[in-house]
């Protein structure tokens, strides 16, 4: 029995050895024939892997790449179209694996493809479709609708799906944060050069990791919130809440010195509405101050 086992043992390393050495030699004739990219294909494979088996890992990678990333048209005004890489590239990825996992194995909880905001999605996606083979541009709408399928199903569905995990929500903000706070040193290092106080150039400071100054401050008062929430937070570790309440500090420097003016007004208005939730205001009084 032990021998059985060895030789089947010794026979999987031949297979895997011979199967390398394969690879190598193949290589080698590739990259004589001007195909050097064949030495890529092992890290593309266990990429694939990895997505695979840790797909909520490769959520919180690109969650992180998103504010760092940079338009194709950055690098080449004369690209055929733009892409935000290296995100929407894994996006794509990512849209193929969330539909293996939704279509084979059906990893998803029932209670999210039945919740209404997914019919409703749902039902957007196939008007979306059914109305790109009459547009007058039929590749772009087409185009359009990929775009939308990939958001869709990384950052709605897959990440309802991780988030019924309790502490997941955070360390997608926490993955997001730390991303952007790598921008936010580099607008405050190209800022401070021309002065901090120069407001015209706080507008294009921010670029190529964001066109101008507003989507930039508006990105900043979406975590601001979120963050100072998290510090407060004792169930989490001290230094996780340490983390939270640096980057709410940088945050709030960048945001003065963004210039963006409507999202300091944004930011004013949520602070005043965490104020009367706080109070526990009754609804019926809420609903008629409303009106």
């Amino acid at each position: 029995m032990q021998e059985s086992k060895t030789g089947r043992k010794d026979y999987k390393e031949l297979i895997a050895v011979v199967a390398t050495l394969l690879f190598v030699a193949a290589g080698f004739l590739a990259s004589a024939s001007g195909l050097s990219l064949i030495w890529f294909l092992p890290l593309s494979l266990a990429f694939v892997v990895f997505a695979l088996l840790a797909v909520d890992k490769l959520l919180l990678f690109v969650v992180f790449m998103v504010p760092l990333s940079v338009q194709i048209s950055f690098f080449s005004e004369k690209a055929p179209f733009d892409l935000s890489l290296p995100t929407e590239p894994l996006l794509a990825l990512m849209l193929f694996i969330v539909l293996f996992k939704l279509i084979v194995t059906r990893e998803f909880s029932p209670a999210i493809l039945k919740h209404p905001v997914s019919v409703i999605l749902l039902l957007y996606l196939i008007w979306t479709f059914v109305t790109s083979f009459t547009s007058g541009m039929p590749l772009v709408s087409f185009k359009a609708l990929f775009y939308r399928l990939w958001f869709i199903a990384s950052f709605y569905l897959l990440a309802a799906q991780i988030f019924l995990k309790k502490g997941n929500f955070e360390n997608y903000i926490m993955a997001y944060s730390l991303g952007f706070a790598i921008v936010i040193v580099y607008f405050l290092i190209k800022a401070g050069g021309e002065g901090v106080l120069n407001q015209k150039m706080a507008h294009s400071a921010c670029y190529p990791f964001y066109k101008d100054h507003t989507s930039f401050g508006a990105a900043q008062a979406f975590c601001i919130p979120t963050l100072l929430v998290m510090f407060f937070d004792r169930s989490r570790t001290r230094l996780f809440r340490i983390t939270s309440f640096s980057l709410f500090l940088l945050f709030a420097v960048a945001l003065i010195f963004s210039y963006s003016r409507a999202a300091w007004v944004s930011l004013i208005a949520a602070f005043a509405i965490s104020i009367v939730l706080s109070l526990r205001i009754p609804k019926q009084a809420l609903v008629f101050l409303s009106a």
